[in-house]
């Protein structure tokens, strides 16, 4: 009994895992694939899809205007070595108001592309703290877009504020 369990423990030591890393390549349509075999050129598929240039880019048909004297920060950008405000779908952000002397308490937070209302990430008047809201971008939009914009709109003030972000990359 004690030679097969001596047996059973000394050959365990051979046997290595089988698993492979993802890694990734673009084909010569710039659409990133796991090699399978793990040399790929990219260790995420993150930075394969910024190298093969599937980022969203096109003419953003945005025709609403901000109102009200709120000036809208969206913090962090994850993605800052592309450029600002490009996100995945399910980051996190941190949504900051600041108004050049006073402060009225924000509203609802509502994702939009182009004009098309897609879904709200904050109810109406949602917990804030110290003019900031943190939101999570949905698990799934209408699709990647570099033609998204992040609208808080609320109650206080005359007219009642409506802020647009400037237009964000989500894909």
């Amino acid at each position: 009994m004690i030679r097969i369990l001596f047996f059973l423990i000394s050959i365990s030591f051979y046997f290595v895992s089988c698993t492979v890393d993802p890694t990734y390549d673009c084909d010569d349509n710039g659409n990133c694939y796991d090699t399978g075999d793990g040399n790929g050129q990219f260790l995420n598929l993150y930075d394969c899809q910024v190298s093969c240039n599937e980022l969203p880019v096109g003419p953003c048909n945005i025709t609403s205007v901000t109102y009200g004297p709120y000036i809208i920060l969206l913090d962090p950008s994850p993605n800052n070595s592309l450029g600002t405000n490009i996100y995945n779908f399910t980051d996190q952000v941190t949504i900051t108001m600041y108004h050049p002397s006073y402060q009225f308490n924000q509203g609802g937070v509502d994702l939009y592309k182009n004009e098309t209302f897609i879904t709200s990430l904050v109810g109406s008047f949602g917990t804030w703290s110290s003019s900031q809201r943190t939101i999570n971008l949905p698990s799934s939009g209408a699709g990647s877009s570099n033609c998204y914009t992040i609208r808080v709109t609320g109650a206080s003030g005359n007219p009642p504020y409506h802020i647009i972000s400037d237009p964000i990359t989500i894909y």
